[in-house]
């Protein structure tokens, strides 16, 4: 049972199970299994959704980042709203960006009814909800969500004071 859950890890982190159960394509060297997964390395900003119950995350490279409902973009969005096609986001000198790309069901900006014009980039802020047909996006910064989860001097002695008192 034990091996059974090693090979599905190992396949759910793209590696090959310990086992020695399947070969590793020839030039591929054998990876330390204690290695987290390999993420994108530009994580500033990045959009925020719910897909099927579970958080999605699509990180904003330098450059376009194309979204919609074909697998040919690079971030498919599953949702019959989305056009194949439906919208790029721009990062350009550590600001962001988002255009519509004559989408159907239209792009809209923090619950605006008013679309946004086809090709037009409108810059982002932290904290922004784009809509691509219905499905709601929140854009976030790293360095802002890491800074609103940072813990003043207040809240610390606070924290301190009740652990004290028990």
């Amino acid at each position: 049972m034990e091996k059974l859950g090693q090979r599905l890890m190992g396949r759910l982190l793209g590696r090959q199970a310990s086992d020695g159960g399947q070969e590793k394509p020839s030039g591929e060297q054998a990876e330390d299994s204690a290695k987290p997964p390999r993420v994108p390395e530009s994580r500033d900003g990045f959009l925020q959704y719910l897909e099927n119950g579970l958080i999605v995350r699509i990180y904003l490279k330098e450059g376009v980042t194309r979204v919609g409902r074909s697998r040919h973009m690079d971030y498919s969005v599953r949702s019959p709203s989305v056009s194949r096609a439906h919208a790029e986001f721009v990062r350009r000198n550590g600001r962001y960006f988002v255009r519509d790309t004559h989408s159907t069901c239209g792009t809209y900006l923090n619950g605006s009814h008013e679309r946004l014009a086809e090709d037009q980039e409108v810059e982002l802020r932290a904290k922004d909800e784009i809509c691509l047909g219905n499905v709601k996006m929140t854009f976030l910064l790293r360095n802002a969500l890491a800074e609103e989860t940072r813990l003043s001097e207040a809240d610390i002695l606070r924290v301190r004071q009740s652990l004290e008192a028990v």
